[in-house]
C-alpha cells in the first residue's frame, strides 16, 4: 500500500465535539480522511472498506459514521444509484 497522510487540524482535535467521541468513531473518522481528496475532502470508501480497514463491524462503522455526522464532523451524500460520499469536516463546532 503506497503511504498517505492525513491532516487533523488542531482546532478539530481541541473541540467539545472530538473530546466527546468514542473510539470506534474517531478510527472511522481517520480511515475516511485517508481516503478523502486533497481538495475536496470527499471520499467514496465503502461500509466494508472502512470496517476492514478499521478492524471494526459494519454495524460498527455504521454507528460511527453517524455519531460523526450527528456531532458536525462529518456530512454524507447519498445519490440513488451510486455509494455514499463522505466529507471531512475540517474545522469541527466547538
Amino acid at each position: 500500500m503506497t503511504p498517505y497522510f492525513f491532516r487533523v487540524e488542531h482546532d478539530l482535535l481541541r473541540s467539545d465535539s472530538f473530546k466527546v467521541l468514542g473510539g470506534s468513531a474517531i478510527k472511522v473518522y481517520l480511515v475516511i480522511g485517508l481516503y478523502s481528496d486533497f481538495g475536496s475532502d470527499w471520499a467514496y470508501p465503502s461500509i466494508r472498506t472502512i470496517a476492514r480497514q478499521a478492524g471494526l463491524s459494519r454495524q460498527t462503522v455504521l454507528a460511527s459514521i453517524e455519531e460523526l455526522t450527528r456531532s458536525g464532523l462529518l456530512a454524507t451524500s447519498k445519490s440513488k444509484g451510486r455509494s455514499t460520499a463522505y466529507k471531512i469536516v475540517r474545522h469541527g463546532p466547538s
